[in-house]
Parts: C-alpha cells; sequence; structure tokens
C-alpha cells in the first residue's frame, strides 16, 4: 500500500480535481512504464514527507487522533486529495 500512496502522490498534482478514475488509470500506465514509475516514485516520496509527519513515515500514524493512510485504497486517497484541492476538505 504504501508504494500507492508515494505513486499518487507523484501522479495527482499533473490532474487535481480530475476524475479519481482517471487519476488511477494514468498511476497505472506509469506502474506499467519502468522509467515512468520510478519518476512517479521519486516525486511521491519527495511530497509524502509533509504526510509523514502526521500520518506516520509508512502511513501508520504514532497518535490516536490522526489517521493512518497505510490502510486506504488508492481511489479513496486521490478522492481525499481532491477533496483538499477544491477546499472542501481541511486539515485539522
Amino acid at each position: 500500500m504504501y508504494k500507492w500512496w508515494v505513486l499518487l502522490t507523484g501522479v495527482v498534482n499533473i490532474a487535481v480535481a480530475s476524475d479519481s478514475a482517471v487519476l488511477l488509470e494514468l498511476a497505472s500506465k506509469k506502474m506499467a512504464d519502468p522509467a515512468l514509475y520510478q519518476q512517479a516514485l521519486r516525486q511521491g516520496e519527495d511530497r509524502v514527507l509533509l504526510c509523514g509527519y502526521c500520518h506516520g513515515k509508512d502511513g501508520n500514524s504514532v497518535r490516536s487522533y490522526i489517521p493512518n493512510l497505510a490502510s486506504q485504497t488508492p481511489d479513496y486517497l486521490i478522492n481525499q486529495f481532491e477533496s483538499f484541492a477544491r477546499g472542501e476538505r481541511e486539515s485539522r
């Protein structure tokens, strides 16, 4: 699951507020091409540093009031990224 989380953060900025199916398809295409996959992982790893401060380096929070991301599905994560981008959800 951690690889999906990292990969999605490397893809999601390209098409924020797009349909989640489009983003999942884009992620799948990047996973099929080794060079694009490595590029997306590098971009995603840079971006998840901020998320990791609260949600844990591997997506497992050590604080009871901060949710784990490691067990979330790619579709759920994309929908949450989109909600944050549209201002429909805020970080607390």
